[in-house]
């Protein structure tokens, strides 16, 4: 689950599936979460994570196995999913003068990052590029570079 993603609403935004697994240790049977369904119950605003001293709606939820009150709601990983770029380590940016910068690529992977910028510097060659891994420069194209 994207660190991003809070409510109820931004689930279902991004496309997140949940699968519900039962409290009740003889069961553990599992089901997949209607997320339309929860939020007509509940609210699109209602938190995906509890909250202490609020209820939260997997307290309130049934297992249709058991007849149990309670269940674990998890993410269903995808693994073809996008990556989630919030997490991306390196970044390549287009600097202008007056201070406007602009995001090309930002990547996960310092081989498409490496990638991106040489393709950056060829597409525009008398621009102030950087490969950026975060906040550290690691290539700018206005230092040129020795050896």
């Amino acid at each position: 689950m994207r660190a991003s993603t809070k409510t109820l609403l931004e689930a279902r935004r991004v496309g997140l599936q949940l699968v519900a697994v039962c409290h009740n240790m003889n069961c553990r049977k599992s089901q997949a979460v209607d997320l339309d369904s929860v939020i007509s119950y509940v609210g699109a605003q209602h938190e995906m994570l509890p909250v202490l001293n609020v209820r939260h709606f997997s307290e309130r939820m049934v297992c249709p196995h058991c007849n149990h009150r309670g269940m674990f709601v998890w993410p269903v990983v995808n693994d073809d999913a996008e990556p989630n770029l919030e997490d991306a380590l390196f970044s390549i940016k287009e600097w202008e003068k007056g201070g406007k910068v602009t995001s090309i690529c930002e990547t996960t992977s310092f081989k498409v990052a490496i990638a991106a910028y040489a393709a950056a510097l060829l597409e525009n060659p008398n621009k102030h590029i950087t490969l950026q891994e975060r906040a550290r420069v690691l290539r700018d194209s206005k230092i040129k570079e020795v050896g």
